[in-house]
């Protein structure tokens, strides 16, 4: 019996050892989404084609792992978002084409629509390092962050070629994670990630 139960508690551990987040990933076309992802995970740069269809990466950090879902497509017609307790939402934006925030402001308001249970806003805003881009300030006033009291809601100026402000971003979107999750032990295994997510190439 004793043996039995050290096999238990140490299974336990390994499965309680990491938490995993579904992360939905959204923003403008050729806002830099997918580039973002790319850093996170390879942190490097890397020059994509626009994303076509539905692409998901799964991201490990010591204790914890993000599943990062990344579509052009409305999200709902590809996979039902409720199934798949998403809390967390990073939204891209480009902050060199100051043209198109009105365009993502409306795609951030379907999005919070769509996603009710998001209670974590993480906006990267992209390029940077271009030339007239504009500020985290002006991005929040452009977007009506301020509007949003029901979540909590961080801004990061990022560029994706040289990773600055990447990591600012993440580390504080696992902190939110860390804090909702409390000092509760919520179990997840891998076996918690869709079974078709499970079958796509890492």
């Amino acid at each position: 019996m004793g043996a039995f139960n050290s096999c238990f508690s140490s299974t336990l551990r390994l499965c309680c050892s990491k938490k995993v987040h579904q992360i939905r990933v959204a923003g403008p076309a050729q806002a830099g989404k997918t580039s973002i992802i790319k850093w996170m995970k390879y942190k490097s740069f890397f020059k994509l084609a626009p994303t076509e269809g539905l692409e998901v990466d799964r991201i490990d950090y010591p204790d914890t792992a993000l599943v990062m879902w990344d579509t052009r497509q409305h999200f709902e017609d590809m996979v039902r978002p409720h199934q798949l307790d998403i809390r967390c939402i990073i939204f891209v934006v480009d902050s060199a084409d100051p043209g198109r925030l009105r365009v993502a402001n409306r795609s951030l308001d379907r999005l919070l629509r769509d996603l009710p249970n998001a209670s974590i806003l993480l906006v990267f805003a992209t390029k940077q390092d271009r030339p007239g881009a504009l500020s985290v300030a002006d991005i929040q006033q452009q977007l009506n962050l301020h509007q949003l009291v029901d979540k909590e809601c961080g801004v990061f100026a990022c560029s994706a070629k040289t990773g600055e402000g990447i990591e600012e971003g993440v580390s504080w979107l696992i902190r939110q994670l860390k804090q909702q999750d409390g000092a509760s032990c919520a179990c997840e295994a891998d076996s918690a990630i869709p079974c078709f997510l499970q079958q796509l190439p890492v």
